[in-house]
């Protein structure tokens, strides 16, 4: 459905469409922009040991199929600490 089948003047309108509420898509992270947003959040879990503030902080970003790069931007840092 377009914007313009709610416009009332447009042969096609359809008042039963009249309170249809339009969502917006957010796209999925790029790379380099999941790693900004991730890193931060990892290095302050590292730092505070809170982990339930970590995975709150991480669910609010839409990572889609980026998960495993998560994990394994944790144990990249996990063991550069060891080290």
């Amino acid at each position: 459905m377009s914007v313009d089948s709610l416009n009332p003047d447009d042969p096609n309108y359809d008042e039963e469409e009249d309170g249809v509420v339009f969502d917006s898509y957010t796209p999925l992270l790029t790379p380099e922009q999941f790693k900004a947003q991730i890193a931060p959040l990892i290095r302050e879990y590292f730092e505070n040991g809170d982990s339930k503030e970590f995975i709150k902080s991480v669910q609010k970003f839409e990572y889609g199929n980026k998960w495993g790069e998560c994990i394994v931007s944790l144990i990249n840092h996990s063991l550069e600490k060891k080290v």
